[in-house]
């Protein structure tokens, strides 16, 4: 690789839940072996976990190719090509930025790549070509999967539902019954007209906890209100794909694209309380400005009218109440 000591950066990925964070590391093992063997030193490691190589949104792959401009090295080790992009038209385009600064991709476990000749420039659109086919088709075969598993009411991956877990032999979804009574008092609560905190509230007096072991907030109260699973309906394909980790639960697919299957799992929330929480939730999202002037001229007189004698701050009004005697408080 020619005279003296060679500077570098490593960039490691991997992008699926089935794998586990130790393939990066696996992935840095074999990168530090070939900088030893070439010497070569590595400045600085880039990686981006559960990240997928078919798009460029990838956060420590974007600050690696920002910072290209301005940092002294002259590799970007990479494992194999498939771990820089899985998208061809990317894998040119960032190949081609940092090489306007001076820095040139070395895919490690692909030697043949590494060489300036039009037969290895071939191998490489080559194996780019490949890559995107591969992860192209792998997705397929995933949804396809997917699609199998739905029609037999089994668990797609992911965290379940508050209230469900999920049978390790059979994949079915069964009752979490603590979580389930949890699911059960905050659609009580919500028809007998509790307010968000008040239900957040006896929910932490209680104990509960979220699927994650979080206590509750305000969305995540409003997304268990609106979830069909709690009447026993398996549902798959009703949101969008994530985008970098987070998902948009107010958004969902075409009807014809999502699959329901009433019964396919178990039932915690009966259809009539159901039906009286989706008349509420629809009810004040009809009039949310009417039902706010309302509420503050009949239950909260004093509002705007009185202050905090410490701060100043103007007083406003707040409903509250204990589950125990099921009564609502005003304040």
């Amino acid at each position: 690789m020619g005279d003296g000591l060679m500077k570098a950066v490593a960039y490691a990925r991997y992008s699926s839940d089935n794998q586990n964070p130790e393939s990066i590391d696996q992935q840095l093992d074999v990168i530090r072996d070939w900088a030893a063997q070439n010497d070569c030193q590595i400045i600085e490691i880039y990686s981006d976990e559960a990240e997928t190589g078919t798009s460029d949104n990838r956060d420590d792959f974007l600050r690696m190719i920002a910072e290209s401009g301005s940092r002294d090295y002259d590799f970007v080790l990479v494992y194999k090509s498939n771990r820089f992009a899985r998208n061809k038209y990317d894998a040119a385009i960032y190949k081609k930025l940092l090489k306007e600064n001076d820095k040139k991709v070395i895919y490690v476990t692909q030697p043949m790549l590494n060489e300036e000749t039009p037969e290895a420039m071939l191998m490489e659109t080559l194996f780019e070509g490949m890559d995107q086919y591969y992860s192209l088709d792998l997705a397929r075969d995933v949804i396809r999967g997917h699609k199998k598993n739905a029609q037999a009411c089994k668990h797609n991956g992911g965290r379940p539902a508050l209230g469900f877990d999920v049978d390790k032999e059979t994949l079915t979804y069964i009752l979490n019954e603590k979580e389930a009574q949890a699911v059960h008092k905050i659609f009580e609560m919500y028809d007998k007209g509790f307010s968000y905190d008040a239900i957040i509230r006896e929910l932490n007096k209680s104990g509960y906890k979220t699927k994650t072991g979080q206590t509750f907030s305000k969305n995540s109260i409003a997304d268990i209100l609106r979830n069909e699973k709690y009447l026993g309906i398996y549902t798959y394909n009703r949101r969008p794909h994530k985008v970098k980790g987070m998902r948009n639960n107010r958004k969902e697919k075409p009807a014809d694209q999502i699959v329901k299957i009433p019964g396919g799992m178990p039932q915690i929330i009966e259809q009539a309380l159901w039906d009286r929480v989706q008349a509420k939730i629809a009810s004040r999202h009809k009039n949310p400005g009417e039902r706010a002037h309302n509420k503050a001229i009949s239950q909260y007189l004093l509002v705007g009218k009185i202050e905090c004698g410490k701060c100043g701050f103007k007083m406003v009004g707040k409903n509250g109440g204990t589950w125990g005697d099921k009564k609502r408080y005003d304040y």
